[in-house]
């Protein structure tokens, strides 16, 4: 009993000592570094701002605070990286622009 009690708590400390670090590695699991996403975010009480197409690199933490490292999704030769405040985000969304095709005429007059 004593045994496990120990063993439980090591893991219970050891998550508990990385939480930031932990919470930043999920991220960098969630997106897909070849996907463009819209990030919105919050600037004000009245403001909303977007960054659009832009591919999400990595986490990076800069003076205690958590950054998206985000690029432009579109070709251009020098892929200068820009730093988002995950703490402004509001909302990630993938950037799909999606094609309708007719392939077929439908008469409505049946």
């Amino acid at each position: 009993m004593i045994k496990r009690a120990c063993v439980f708590a090591i893991i219970f400390l050891s998550v508990l000592s990385v939480p930031a670090v932990r919470a930043a590695q999920d991220l960098d699991v969630i997106f897909n570094k070849q996907t463009s996403y819209d990030i919105y975010l919050q600037s004000d009480e009245n403001t909303l701002s977007v960054i659009t197409q832009v591919n999400i690199i990595r986490l990076q933490e800069i003076g205690e605070r958590i950054f998206l490292v985000v690029r432009p999704a579109e070709f251009t030769l020098n892929n200068t990286d820009g730093f988002v405040l995950l703490d402004a985000v509001q909302a990630i969304l993938p950037n799909q622009k999606l094609k309708i095709r007719n392939t077929a005429k439908f008469n409505a007059n049946w």
